[in-house]
């Protein structure tokens, strides 16, 4: 354990102007735990003059702070949020480590904040997200009220972000709900995203719901025909990630829609429910026949002969096209053909060897 004469050290040394010197610094009054933790409040506190700090030493000493777990941390940390960019980032992390309650509701009153300036606010926005979900379950109910209160877009957003890293029965609930949101598609496009990955079976229902809604709603006007493809779009793609069976009709459904797009994405997600007959002979031919050698880059030969389910060294250049009912796995038959039209364009360029 550190005296009081090297933690006046080494709190100095977090203002340092060298990044080793500082990860030094924090290591050890980390390792100090508890009898560093006033020198590391006075720092966060700006009281600069009595430890000799400069620019990097508030913001290093909130990391310790949090590293430390000490809650005599809390109240000052909470007192200097939403000062300088540097120093709010280290105090918003550092609250996350601490998961005191009392810093929940200020963290979420802070999702959907950006900086100006500062690639659009996208390190903020992560920094804040990240710190929220650290409380799991005990943040349910304030996103829930940032979600109830049509916060600004993006404070929903970000709440349908925290909500999906939480997961959970409530969360599920709360983004299921989101899907009915037409004021801002950008909301229920996250919440469709964010159902999907959670692989939650009551998504699947609503997921559809959306599905048919944007189908139904396919018009001749203009801007209500873009609002309502995107949603079926989306729930499209949704289905395909949450991977449940009860999607695959309403999936073959839009396939019959008309939009290429639509189509696409109904495709694809029948190609990630295992479902390879999307792809038509006809469709499989076109790709064949069509010169795509830039579509292959970074594509190797055994990652394309892999995706096709075959032995590397069995495949048969003439029966590529015949051997749809070769192919297994989730694979999407998008992907799948291009993979199959990659081993055929190989052999055709003298560079395969079956």
């Amino acid at each position: 354990m550190l005296t009081s004469l090297m933690i006046w050290f080494w709190c100095r040394q977090l203002g340092s102007r060298f990044d080793g010197i500082r990860r030094r610094a924090k290591e050890k009054l980390a390792k100090t735990g508890a009898p560093a933790v006033e020198s590391l409040i006075g720092m966060v506190k700006r009281e600069g003059g009595k430890w000799g700090c400069h620019c990097h030493g508030p913001a290093e000493a909130a990391e310790v702070l949090g590293m430390i777990g000490d809650q005599r941390a809390v109240e000052p940390l909470l007192k200097v949020l939403g000062t300088t960019y540097g120093l709010c980032h280290a105090v918003v992390r550092a609250l996350g480590q601490l998961g005191d309650d009392r810093a929940i509701k200020p963290l979420v009153a802070r999702l959907g904040a950006r900086t100006e300036g500062r690639k659009d606010g996208v390190e903020d926005r992560e920094v804040v997200i990240e710190a929220v979900a650290m409380f799991g379950q005990r943040a349910i109910n304030p996103i829930m009220t940032v979600l109830l209160n049509r916060s600004s877009f993006n404070a929903r957003e970000d709440a349908v972000e925290v909500l999906q890293r939480i997961g959970g029965q409530r969360a599920v609930e709360a983004l299921i709900r989101e899907l009915r949101d037409e004021s801002r598609e950008s909301v229920a496009k996250s919440a469709a995203e964010a159902l999907g990955r959670l692989h939650d079976s009551n998504a699947c229902d609503p997921l559809i719901g959306m599905l048919r809604d944007g189908l139904a709603k396919l018009t001749n006007d203009a801007h209500a025909s873009l609002t309502a493809k995107l949603r079926a779009i989306t729930a499209a793609q949704a289905l395909g990630t949450l991977g449940d069976s009860r999607a695959i009709t309403p999936l073959r459904e839009a396939t019959r829609a008309g939009d290429a797009f639509i189509t696409t994405a109904a495709e694809t997600a029948l190609g990630q429910l295992g479902i390879v007959e999307a792809m038509t002979p006809e469709k499989l031919t076109a790709l064949f026949t069509e010169k795509k050698a830039k579509m292959h880059e970074g594509m190797s030969y055994v990652e394309a002969t892999s995706l096709l389910g075959l032995p590397t060294q069995t495949i048969k250049g003439d029966d590529i096209l015949s051997g749809l009912g070769k192919v297994g796995g989730p694979a999407g038959s998008v992907s799948t053909a291009r993979a199959m039209s990659f081993v055929e364009w190989k052999r055709r360029e003298g560079t395969y060897r079956a």
